[in-house]
């Protein structure tokens, strides 16, 4: 039961992830205008160190998973 429960967990952590990333990155192209200079610069750079949160915890969750092999 818990070996599902961390699959779909660690699936959901990384789908969220790579949504995330993606829209973002659409975000901060838009807003920067291409350049990387705009007034949103340090927000947008926090939601990619969430993401990249959501990333580090999509691998800790498939890690535990394999030890419960």
């Amino acid at each position: 039961m818990f070996k599902g429960l961390a699959t779909i967990t660690a699936w959901i952590l990384f789908i969220g992830g790579c949504l995330g990333l993606i829209s973002r990155a659409i975000v901060w192209f838009t807003v920067t205008g291409f350049t990387g200079t705009g007034s949103a610069m340090e927000q947008l750079s926090m939601q990619f160190v969430f993401i990249a949160i959501w990333f580090v915890a999509a691998v800790v969750v498939m890690t535990l998973r394999q030890k419960m092999e």
